[in-house]
C-alpha cells in the first residue's frame, strides 16, 4: 500500500464509471415502473379535472352571458350606468367574445353603439 499504481488509479476509475452507470440505470428502470403503476391510479383523476376544467368553463360563459344580457337589457331601457359600470361591462365583453361568446350578443352590442346608446 506505500504506492498507489496507474493501474490501481484506471481499476478505481473503471469502478466508479460502472458503479455511476448501474445507478443511473436503476433509477431510469424505477422511474419507468412508478410511473406505469400510478398512470393507472391517476386515468380517473385527470378525466374528472378535464371534466371539471369542462364545467368552469360552462358556468364562466353562463356567468359572462348573464351580465351582459342583463347589463344591455338595462342599458337598453335607458337606465344610466356610472363610469365604473360601463368599464366593467366592456371587461365582461372583452372576456366573453375571447371564450367564444355567440353573436347575438355581439348584435345588441353592435345595435346599441349604431343607436348612441353605447
Amino acid at each position: 500500500m506505500d504506492k498507489i499504481t496507474l493501474e490501481q488509479v484506471g481499476y478505481f476509475i473503471t469502478y466508479l464509471v460502472a458503479l455511476i452507470t448501474g445507478i443511473a440505470f436503476i433509477l431510469n428502470k424505477a422511474k419507468v415502473w412508478i410511473t406505469k403503476s400510478l398512470k393507472d391510479e391517476f386515468t380517473p383523476i385527470n378525466e374528472k379535472i378535464d371534466g371539471l376544467q369542462t364545467d368552469i368553463k360552462q358556468v364562466d360563459m353562463n356567468a359572462c352571458k348573464n351580465y351582459l344580457v342583463r347589463t344591455l337589457g338595462d342599458i337598453e331601457k335607458d337606465k344610466s350606468l356610472d363610469e365604473i359600470e360601463i368599464e366593467r361591462f366592456w371587461e365582461q365583453y372583452e372576456h366573453y367574445q375571447k371564450i367564444g361568446g355567440n353573436s347575438y350578443v355581439t348584435r345588441k352590442v353592435e345595435n346599441l353603439k349604431k343607436g348612441g346608446k353605447l
